[in-house]
């Protein structure tokens, strides 16, 4: 081989190089743009979610739970005591039952009245427990009591977590105390699934609910497969369950698979508290 052809020959092979690289850098950097923008177009999703539901809280709110007739019974009940006090969260929560039974299966699970002092006057979901404070393991009762205002978010309560909308009651100018109704993340992620048909499941940290929920409470939790040092929702299996299958479906054994590849991968990113992404190729697919 001549000089020549030698020189043309290490041209090529460099210039094959840097394309290769080039081509390489640019997969690369459509994949990364790929996914965030999945990442962003999820979090659009939540949030549109989120306000659809705060819309809702609030219509339901007003003509269910915040009615004259519930008010006044609520008004009556908190300045009773003993048995008096009692047949007056009975006949609040009679009035409700039929409105709380098609509400809570479908949108709110949980419906909740408290004083102005923080004590709980009557749960419709479970309504055999009641009289506890919650000022200290609930700070948007506490804010919304103090505050006279509505206050919203998630939280963790002494039986379950729940997105929460918390609205002041008053009565001829005065503040009773609130009312909360509150939806589970099942019905939040079935709502996502109706329009974006995916796989949806909520991580919580382990110590938390432990700190917060009763002991009851707690045995509605299972660990996750997917990280140690965090629980999901045993309702959220089982409401999957029950649902018919999606066009983004995927078996429980690929899901513990995917979650068996890619858990060294996210604990810290996990721990961070900040939106992320991670792809992981199985049976040359990604996900």
């Amino acid at each position: 081989m001549t000089r020549k052809n030698r020189v043309y020959l290490v041209v090529f092979v460099c210039v094959e190089a840097v394309l290769s690289g080039l081509l390489f850098w640019g997969k690369e950097r459509a994949e990364q743009r790929y996914v965030e923008n999945v990442l962003v177009h999820h979090q659009g999703q939540y949030a549109s979610n989120i306000a659809c539901f705060r819309r809702l809280a609030r219509f339901t709110a007003q003509e269910v739970f915040m009615q004259p007739e519930a008010v006044a019974l609520f008004a009556q009940g908190v300045e009773a005591s003993g048995v008096e006090r009692d047949r007056l969260r009975t006949a609040l929560y009679t009035l409700l039952l039929p409105s709380y039974r098609n509400l809570g299966q479908e949108y709110f699970r949980q419906v909740h009245y408290h004083g102005a002092d923080g004590v709980s006057f009557l749960r419709m979901h479970l309504p055999e427990h009641f009289g506890d404070e919650l000022f200290s393991v609930r700070p948007s009762v506490r804010l919304a009591n103090r505050e006279k205002q509505f206050v919203e978010g998630f939280e963790v309560g002494r039986d379950y977590h729940a997105f929460r909308h918390v609205f002041p009651l008053q009565k001829e100018g005065k503040h009773l105390g609130t009312v909360e109704i509150s939806e589970p993340f099942y019905v939040i992620s079935k709502a996502l699934r109706d329009i974006y048909p995916e796989e949806y499941f909520l991580l919580l940290k382990k110590d938390l609910l432990v700190e917060r929920l009763t002991q009851e409470g707690l045995e509605n939790y299972a660990g996750s497969t997917l990280v140690d040092g965090y629980l999901q929702e045993k309702a959220d299996f089982v409401a999957k369950a029950a649902e018919h299958q999606h066009a983004g479906h995927l078996d429980s054994g690929l899901i513990d698979r995917i979650n068996t590849e890619i858990r060294p991968k996210i604990s810290e990113r996990l721990a961070a508290g900040k939106p992320f992404t991670q792809t992981v190729l199985l049976d040359g697919q990604d996900f």
